[in-house]
């Protein structure tokens, strides 16, 4: 378990390239298998970050787009949509050197304290192959059916 602090702090311009450190973390495994070269797998990473960040900036203006700080470090992003009827975790991800540290579990505990006192439901979309799902079983989630390659989740408060 992490002894450091868990904050959040806002997104801003100047934080796209530490953006994508955690979005090309996050494909890691996928990319490995792929046979190409490191020039290539940065070249298509970066243009399919570029693609989302650009759809979550547009259409998201709502949403708290944050960057997690574990201390003073840098750490991840999470990205949450609050509405009168739920609390959407749009993306969670950490740096794969901060994975598996507790970070994940204290952010989620704070959103599912959050969903009690609000009496809201919590929900997110996580593939199919990612470990964390174990997580957000283990945390109350429960998976509905496989669309694509995502499993939507909810989770009562």
């Amino acid at each position: 378990m992490n002894s450091k602090k868990i904050s959040l702090r806002p997104i801003k311009d100047g934080d796209v390239e530490f953006l994508y450190r955690v979005y090309a973390g996050t494909r890691q495994a996928e990319m490995a298998v792929t046979g190409w070269e490191e020039r290539q797998i940065d070249a298509f990473l970066r243009m399919q970050f570029q693609l989302q960040h650009k759809q979550y900036m547009a259409n998201h203006a709502r949403a708290d787009l944050n960057i997690i700080r574990c201390g003073h470090d840098d750490v991840g992003r999470l990205y949450v949509l609050r509405s009168d009827e739920e609390i959407s975790i749009m993306d969670i991800a950490l740096l794969p050197e901060h994975q598996r540290m507790g970070i994940g579990t204290q952010l989620l505990n704070d959103l599912t304290r959050e969903s009690a006192l609000k009496n809201l439901p919590i929900t997110l979309n996580v593939e199919y192959n990612n470990p964390a799902i174990y997580l957000y079983e283990k945390m109350g989630f429960k998976a509905g059916e496989l669309n694509g390659i995502h499993y939507p989740m909810l989770r009562q408060p």
